[in-house]
């Protein structure tokens, strides 16, 4: 399978000057050289850019082309129905999306979050995604999209969200609001699709004492996700995930998980 990667300059609606470098790798049909329907979109929300510390480790995984291309593979890993991540030819469904919000990218995942559990499932459920069909369902009449264009729209395809390192030099890098994740529960029992938490850091974020705020978030948001998953009816699933344990915290280690995340 095909694949266009590149970064583009995105405006931040319509009519605004202000535009913002967005990295992209997009499936392409072979025949047609066409977008194709991928299995799953990943969101990837980087923090600070960071250039000129003369790592080359930290530098390449600065870099949007890089990370992108390094994102859908640690993707494309988990979704193994086919080598490429898109799907078969003769078989469309509507995409999945995972997102992933790395450091300082964090708050952007802990919006997400509040605004999944504020959302009305009745609503999402019967909205279409707006944008183009690229295709039809063979076995339906169901119009395929590439990526959801309203909110409604990706917040009903988000079935996973993964906090990668995140960390903040005050409080507010994990989400700890009761009732939001309460929200959730319910809104997953009154039949929003499942959804999957996986918290992913180093000793970089989790053991530092100078910041042992992030740890007692993180700790606090794992104990109100797993207080409200046996209320789910088992749509609710949370994993933490520890890197690089045995190794003293480093800026390196930071940004080495995006290359080592476990999204299985």
């Amino acid at each position: 399978m095909e694949r266009w990667s590149g970064v583009l300059r995105v405006p931040l609606h319509p009519n605004s000057r202000t535009f913002h470098r967005v990295g992209a790798t997009l499936c392409l049909s072979p025949e047609t050289r066409t977008l194709r329907v991928p299995i799953a979109n990943a969101i990837f929300f980087c923090g600070d850019r960071v250039k000129g510390t003369g790592n080359p480790v930290i530098e390449r995984l600065s870099d949007l082309q890089k990370l992108s291309e390094i994102v859908k593979k640690v993707i494309s890993g988990k979704e193994v129905h086919t080598q490429s991540g898109c799907t078969p030819s003769f078989c469309f469904s509507q995409p999945k999306t995972f997102i992933l919000g790395f450091s300082k990218g964090g708050t952007v995942l802990n919006q997400i979050v509040i605004e999944l559990g504020f959302s009305d499932v009745e609503s999402n459920a019967n909205s279409p995604s707006a944008g183009q069909p690229i295709d039809r369902h063979p076995c339906g009449s169901e119009e395929i999209y590439i990526v959801p264009r309203t909110k409604e729209g990706l917040l009903n395809s988000i079935s996973e969200i993964h906090y990668v390192d995140v960390g903040l030099n005050s409080a507010g890098a994990y989400l700890t609001n009761h009732d939001v994740f309460e929200r959730i529960s319910k809104r997953l029992m009154q039949g929003a699709p499942s959804l999957r938490f996986i918290l992913h850091g180093t000793p970089r974020q989790w053991s530092d004492k100078r910041r042992d705020w992030i740890r007692s978030e993180r700790d606090k948001m794992l104990n109100l996700l797993e207080s409200e998953a046996p209320k789910s009816g088992g749509k609710l699933k949370v994993l933490a995930r520890y890197y690089f344990a045995d190794e003293p915290a480093s800026m390196q280690m930071h940004f080495e998980i995006i290359e080592s995340l476990d999204v299985s």
